[in-house]
């Protein structure tokens, strides 16, 4: 099912849900990284439950895990450390490719160690009047284009797959690329909070 979710019953037991993510030769691809095996990654991954199905079960199972036999609180627990072994190799994975991107483009990495805020490109609006940024969240599967800090454009990917394939074919020219409108937006936002500060210093 690319670019979708499977459909989870959140009924099924925990080992029915880690048997779905080991069908997956999950650890057979993953061992190391490199770029072949990203690119199998991917491919494997598709289908995949995303990160915020995967908290969901974690809240599912949590909830009633204390009432559990002890079988099943192993059952529960195993399948937590999988979870949280794929949460941590799609940020390795992430950052594998913006490295790769920033190696291509600056001639340097990128500095990864905040998943969550990965800068991955600057540039200078037209008229150089303004400041363009533009970062990554590799736990979320967002990047967003700001123009001087301001957030003006986004997009989150619904699952690992498309976020990972976007990460792997970015071009400089399409992340530095902002509209008009979204100029004039953040221009606005810039004078209604300069005026606020301004008022609060009087």
């Amino acid at each position: 099912m690319k670019g979708s979710d499977k459909v989870i019953d959140f009924e099924r037991t925990a080992s029915e849900i880690i048997k779905l993510f080991r069908d997956i030769d999950y650890y057979e691809y993953m061992d190391t990284i490199s770029g072949n095996e990203v690119d199998i990654y991917m491919k494997t991954m598709e289908g995949l439950i995303s990160r915020e199905s995967r908290q969901q079960i974690r809240f599912f199972f949590g909830k009633y895990r204390d009432d559990c036999f002890d079988e099943e609180k192993t059952r529960i627990d195993d399948l937590s450390k999988v979870m949280d072994e794929i949460d941590q190799r799609e940020i390795e994975v992430s950052a594998f490719l913006i490295n790769n991107f920033c190696k291509k483009e600056y001639g340097q990495e990128a500095d990864v160690s905040d998943p969550e805020f990965i800068g991955i490109a600057y540039s200078n609006t037209e008229d150089e009047k303004h400041e363009i940024q533009v970062y990554a969240n590799t736990k979320n599967y967002t990047i967003t284009k700001c123009v001087d800090g301001i957030p003006v454009e986004g997009r989150k990917y619904k699952n690992f797959v498309g976020f990972a394939s976007d990460l792997k074919n970015m071009e400089f020219s399409d992340l530095v690329s902002i509209g008009e409108p979204q100029i004039e937006a953040a221009e606005k936002l810039l004078e209604l909070r300069e005026r606020s500060q301004n008022e609060k210093a009087v």
